[in-house]
Formats: structure tokens, C-alpha cells, sequence
């Protein structure tokens, strides 16, 4: 049976062990919504930790675009 704790629908094509919390290594976020904003002409960028959230929001309220 599913747990709570163990909800890995964000990564369900990628490997346990190469998640991005246990290596923390942001090479291994799965699917990079990054990089799929950015080829369709978006502008984007990945906040991983709270205290960069402020300054993301800022700059996404600043960018002309989509």
C-alpha cells in the first residue's frame, strides 16, 4: 500500500537513488520544468530553498512575457 511519506509521482521515470533531496544534485530533477519553460520561450527559473523564493517572485513580477 502507498505511504504518505513515500510519493515519488514527481519522478515516476527516474531512479530512487538519483532523486535531487537524496543527492543533492539539481542535475537530477526529473522532469526539468526548467528547461521545458525555457524551450518553449519562458522565461524561468528553480527555487529550491524558501529564503531565494522572495527574490524569485521579484524577478518573475519584473520579466516581460509569458
Amino acid at each position: 500500500m502507498p505511504r504518505a511519506t513515500d510519493n515519488r509521482a514527481h519522478t515516476y521515470l527516474g531512479k530512487r537513488e538519483s532523486e535531487w533531496h537524496t543527492t543533492g544534485n539539481e542535475e537530477d530533477i526529473y522532469p526539468n520544468f526548467v528547461a521545458m519553460a525555457k524551450s518553449f520561450g519562458v522565461p524561468s527559473q528553480r527555487v529550491i530553498r524558501k529564503e531565494d523564493l522572495r527574490a524569485a517572485i521579484r524577478t518573475a513580477l519584473d520579466t516581460p512575457g509569458p
